[in-house]
């Protein structure tokens, strides 16, 4: 089986955090801070996007035939989903359909309360929904909802 870009993206995340020797989260709070610092060049960081968001589980009630391979192809069960962040975004945000967002995207999230972070887009939600993100969780986070969430391209 060929390897998916997933794997690709995982090993990069991985090699950026060993390089500067700090736990995830610490790098987290490292790129969150650092993306609204003074210094930033503010002319290359694109306009925010604002868009309603919910949870979802790696399940086939929530999500089709194969709950553990996202759309680009990556292999949550080669991830720990509480460190390496996934969403997946409504069709109409993605670059292929007209919006901004790519496959192996990283983002920003504000107003999402205890989803607030770093996330990466590899996944795509049913067509149905517009303008939405769905937060990939364990099944220990039951439920959750937020309007006008924040998403910034990193």
């Amino acid at each position: 089986r060929s390897r998916g870009l997933g794997d690709v993206y995982k090993r990069q995340v991985e090699d950026v955090i060993n390089e500067v020797k700090v736990d995830p989260d610490s790098f987290q709070e490292f790129i969150s801070t650092y993306s609204r610092n003074s210094i930033y060049d503010t002319s290359e960081k694109k306009a925010p996007i604002f868009v309603s968001a919910t949870v979802y589980h790696a399940t086939e009630h929530q999500t089709d035939s194969t709950p553990m391979i996202t759309a680009d192809n990556t292999d949550l069960r080669e991830i720990d989903i509480n460190k390496y962040k996934i969403i997946a975004v409504s069709r109409d945000l993605l670059y292929m359909n007209g919006g901004p967002l790519k496959f192996g995207d990283t983002v920003l999230v504000s107003g999402a309360g205890p989803m607030n972070g770093i996330w990466h887009v590899h996944d795509v939600m049913n067509a149905r929904y517009t303008n939405h993100i769905d937060f990939l969780v364990d099944s220990s986070v039951k439920s959750g909802r937020w309007e006008n969430v924040e998403l910034t391209i990193l």
